[in-house]
């Protein structure tokens, strides 16, 4: 944010002038009776400069060792906290987004989704090798917002399908009722062809509305 690093960098010419004022002052024997507290906030800007707005936090935070190794090092998947924690994140998120979808509300979150199921390969990344993954959770993402949006278009014909993702980087070892490769893709074909559909009449409804609010203007605008 080009107007955040602007005015972040008059502030900080602001307080170098402040702090040539007081240290002019405390050599002529008055530092205003606030050094102290001045000194100890312009640290904390040095701090904030240094860790946030440099990014250092989010380089910190991915820069982590996160599998087993050192002493350096933290191993997370023997940690039941983290991943219980993981979960709870992964299933939050998840059920907000797919409240939101197909009601009045909805906005991006069928692109912010694909975003979750990336979560959730993570999550079956740090699993211990040895523990078997939640089928509930796996037939929520698998079943609930696939069956409202099958397929999540990307960009020209380049498309996300949430059960693909599945099969590709999160599969499961064992059979989970209702969680039928063939089903899901019988459901894409579905889609793809109501969509197909859609676009001509949507196009004509759209058409139809602009003409409409173009006349208005017209009129209004009209001496």
């Amino acid at each position: 944010n080009e107007d955040l690093r602007a005015g972040w960098d008059f502030y900080k010419i602001v307080m170098m002038r402040s702090h040539g004022e007081r240290t002019k002052g405390a050599a002529e024997g008055d530092d205003g009776g606030s050094g102290s507290e001045m000194d100890a906030f312009e640290r904390m800007l040095v701090q904030l400069d240094f860790s946030l707005l440099s990014s250092r936090s989010f380089l910190t935070a991915i820069e982590q060792n996160l599998g087993p190794g050192g002493l350096s090092s933290k191993n997370v998947r023997s940690s039941d906290v983290f991943l219980g924690e993981f979960i709870y994140v992964i299933e939050m998120i998840y059920d907000s987004y797919c409240v939101r979808i197909g009601s009045d509300f909805e906005t991006n979150e069928r692109s912010l989704m694909i975003g979750v199921y990336g979560m959730y390969a993570l999550l079956r990344r740090l699993l211990p090798v040895a523990s078997m993954p939640d089928p509930k959770l796996f037939r929520k993402l698998w079943t609930t917002f696939p069956q409202k949006c099958p397929l999540v278009p990307l960009v020209g014909n380049l498309t996300f399908s949430p059960t693909d993702f599945l099969l590709q980087y999160a599969p499961f070892d064992h059979i989970i009722k209702g969680c039928d490769a063939a089903d899901a893709a019988l459901e894409q074909k579905v889609a793809l062809e109501k969509f197909d559909r859609a676009f001509i009449v949507n196009a004509k409804k759209y058409h139809a509305e602009a003409v409409h609010y173009i006349t208005i203007c017209d009129c209004d605008l009209a001496p």
